[in-house]
Order: structure tokens, then C-alpha cells, then sequence
């Protein structure tokens, strides 16, 4: 998992930082929040994380991570 302050890349070029990430044992997996110029803020737009020296995947997702109306909470 990154760490906070870490950069997001595109195409090999920094554009942006990972805000804040945690891991969600609710999810099974981490999630984070960065920083991204506005063109690269569409739904499904591959980015890389540095993660530990090395690039990882990342896809950017406007669905919220948390559950609003309670939904899961319920099931």
C-alpha cells in the first residue's frame, strides 16, 4: 500500500500525489485518495502508484468508498 505523499504517475511522468490511503478490512483491499489534474479525473482512468520504489496500477473511481445511505450495513 502507499504511503501518503507518494506520487501518482501517467505514462511514466508525475502528475499528482496520493493523498491519504488505508487498507479496509469492510473491503478486502486499499483505497486512497490523490490528487489528479482535472483531465485525468474521468471514471476508469489508468494511472500508476509509486508503491515501495516500483509502479503499481491504480484506477481512478468517482463511487464513493463509504456507504451513505447504509445499504451494506443493512445486508
Amino acid at each position: 500500500m502507499p504511503y501518503d505523499g507518494v506520487p501518482v504517475l501517467h505514462n511514466g511522468l508525475p502528475v499528482g500525489k496520493v493523498t491519504s490511503s488505508r487498507y479496509s478490512p469492510t473491503l478486502g483491499r486499499g483505497f486512497g485518495l490523490a490528487w489528479v489534474p482535472m483531465h485525468l479525473s474521468e471514471e476508469g482512468t489508468e494511472v500508476q502508484i509509486r508503491v515501495n520504489g516500483r509502479e503499481a496500477p491504480a484506477r481512478v473511481s468517482l463511487e464513493p468508498v463509504y456507504d451513505p445511505e447504509g445499504k451494506r450495513l443493512r445486508e
